[in-house]
């Protein structure tokens, strides 16, 4: 409540009763990963005229094992409590708030692949007064994505010094599965894209060259979403004698009586996203220092989801099929053909949406002196949502790990842009540049946090947001200005941002209700941080073909998750405190064509700090910390040049 502390979240079951459970979790997690791929491009060409195929390839494995432990609930509750000692606090009251181990093993394949063709075309118009030739460029390309995870494991126990047992653990979020699953998640994706433009160059008035261009763009995504979990439901080899140090129940797992069956809990869907858009441009140069770029996109986009449910899986949709807040879990809607079909519930869990933009684009291009630019710019935008963000499927990563459901009802945003910039350039290799930027979105999409016996994260439409900040910018390269520097670059920028969102009413009347304190009418975006600080230095010695970089980033503080009531609770804001990374690269060319690579990515590892944060706290409430260790990758590649 506001104006006293926080207290740890019971995920299951309540204090008054036991078993309870918190989530108060130590998390170690250790990966490895292998990637591979390659890049081939055949390709003709003269002046004017080019044919290029590309075919990219990439493969990603990654073997991943996490670790999920809470000892800190029960000392939360039981100060003084010891395991090892019966007449200490909390030792009687052993499945109240116990020890929790959650553990999983994660092995996952990515794959990439894509084949272009491009064309490049150009037909000289002698003759024809100002209009001097015809460029033509297009490109036709299939590209495919993949995600599967063959038979991910999860375990959960929790330990009682009572019995010196463990027992099985459900979590909130699963509760209708046994403490043991073996999920295997299968993601396709394919897309086929179609684009034409063409220029047409013009001589105009200035004496300056601009010209006049048309194009269309067509892009078709259809994704699959396969998933098949088998638990041990009903189990009666339901605890495990051990010790918490001592050896633990999954290590002897496999030496016992477990019968695994098929969970019919799972939620596979197809999705389908159609974008078509045709434009007309324009770049006018007014005068031999002002030249004009404008445009108009007309944009149309669907997209849709088709969910098949099995027959005991379950959601948890938004709103009721009347337009009421309705954050329980419910039975997913049945589909056509089956005799409790409910078409307007049906509608809720299988989004369709369409929407025709028309985007404008206009910008101007000043040129001071010879070096010194001034550049000014509008242009309309869209954030569409993503498959993830639209369907109302359960997503956890590891058992114990944040919990992320799609919202159906998400709706595109509208993004309008503008920019400001001023960029000097005193010399070759030097810039000074200093620029404005401002977003105002219509229907932002935020992710907030709920909670229903569990706590999960979903994106919202708020009514708006807007961003906006100033970003300074300098590169020196001393090739041309000290010769015993040569090769050297030194450069940075900061950016400082400020960014906020306009509460929905129906949150602020549910945080009045429950709170009795209305809140302010905005709040901070999401995934904008206060500032962005980079500096890297870059050598190349190019007589022996190496190079060396070093970049270092420091990202201010980020909302992570908006705030919200929920479930007659208030969920403070997470934010990200600000940390910093410094990445160090090496390159070596081997001969010709070869390139051996050296990456070394967060070397300072600095300690990570997610906080609950509110105006009705005193000071932040850490709500996890971590560190994600340093990242070392070394690479060999090559180019074969015909």
């Amino acid at each position: 409540q506001i104006g006293n502390l926080m207290t740890p979240q019971i995920v299951q079951g309540t204090i008054t009763q036991s078993p309870f459970f918190t989530s108060l979790l130590s998390i170690d997690q250790s990966v490895q990963s292998v990637q591979y791929g390659g890049l081939t491009t055949f390709g003709v060409e003269n002046d004017d005229h080019a044919i290029t195929l590309t075919h990219l390839y990439s493969r990603i494995a990654e073997d991943r094992v996490t670790v999920a432990e809470d000892t800190q609930g029960k000392h939360y509750f039981f100060p003084g409590f010891d395991p090892n000692d019966p007449l200490s606090p909390g030792y009687v009251e052993g499945d109240s708030a116990p020890y929790t181990r959650q553990q999983t093993l994660a092995y996952t394949e990515r794959g990439t692949e894509a084949l272009m063709l491009n064309g490049r075309h150009r037909w000289d118009l002698w003759g024809y007064g100002k209009l001097r030739a015809v460029e033509v460029d297009w490109t036709i390309a299939r590209n495919s994505a993949s995600r599967n995870t063959p038979d991910r494991r999860e375990f959960a126990t929790y330990y009682d010094p009572n019995s010196s047992s463990y027992f099985q653990l459900k979590p909130a979020a699963e509760f209708t599965l046994g403490n043991l699953q073996r999920t295997f998640i299968k993601i396709e994706e394919d897309s086929e894209q179609l684009a034409l433009n063409l220029k047409f160059p013009f001589d105009f008035w200035s004496g300056r060259e601009g010209y006049v261009k048309v194009g269309l763009f067509q892009d078709r995504v259809e994704r699959t979403f396969n998933q098949e979990t088998f638990s041990n439901f009903n189990d009666p080899n339901n605890s495990f004698a051990g010790e918490w140090t001592g050896l633990s129940w999954s290590q002897n797992w496999l030496f016992e009586e477990h019968l695994i069956s098929a969970g019919e809990t799972d939620v596979d869907y197809t999705g389908s996203q159609d974008i078509s858009a045709q434009y007309l441009m324009a770049e006018l140069p007014l005068t031999e220092a002002l030249k004009v770029v404008a445009g108009m996109r007309f944009e149309s986009t669907d997209i849709n989801i088709r969910s098949s449910p099995e027959a005991n899986a379950t959601w948890v949709p938004s709103f009721d099929a009347n337009g009421n807040p309705n954050y329980g879990i419910a039975a997913f809607p049945a589909g056509p053909g089956d005799p409790n079909y409910d078409p307007a519930l049906f509608d809720l869990a299988n989004p369709s949406r369409s929407q025709s933009d028309v985007l404008p684009a206009i910008s101007f291009v000043y040129e001071l002196t010879d070096s010194l630019t001034a550049r000014a710019s509008y242009a309309e935008t869209l954030a569409r949502q993503t498959f993830k963000e639209l369907s109302p499927v359960f997503q956890q990563d590891y058992i114990g790990g944040p919990v992320f459901i799609g919202d159906p009802n998400l709706e595109i945003s509208n993004v309008q842009n503008i920019d400001f910039r001023l960029d000097y350039v005193p010399a070759v290799g030097s810039l000074m540049s200093v620029s404005y930027f401002e977003k105002d979105i219509e229907k932002p999409i935020e992710y907030v946090e709920a909670a229903q016996g569990f706590t999960f994260t979903k994106p919202v439409n708020y009514p708006r947001g807007k961003l906006s900040g100033w970003e300074v910018e300098l590169r020196q390269s001393f090739d041309s200005t000290w010769g015993a520097a040569e090769g050297l670059t030194l450069g940075g920028n900061s950016t400082w941002i400020d960014a906020t969102v306009r509460r929905p009413q129906q949150e602020l009347d549910l945080f009045e209700q429950f709170q009795g304190v209305r809140p302010s009418a905005t709040r901070d975006m999401t995934d904008a941080p206060d500032y962005l600080w980079n500096l890297f230095a870059t050598y190349e010695l190019e007589s022996t073909g190496t190079r060396f970089g070093l970049f270092y980033t420091t990202t201010g503080d980020r909302l992570i998750q908006g705030p919200g009531p929920s479930n007659n609770n208030f969920i403070p804001a997470t934010y990200d405190r600000s940390y910093d990374n410094l990445t160090a690269t090496f390159a070596q060319q081997l001969g010709r064509g070869v390139q051996l690579s050296f990456t070394a990515r967060n070397l300072t590892d600095a300690l990570r700090q997610q906080v609950y944060r509110t105006e009705y706290l005193d000071e932040d409430v850490v709500r996890r910390d971590f560190t994600t260790g340093v990242t070392y990758s070394l690479s060999i590649g090559g180019v074969i040049k015909f």
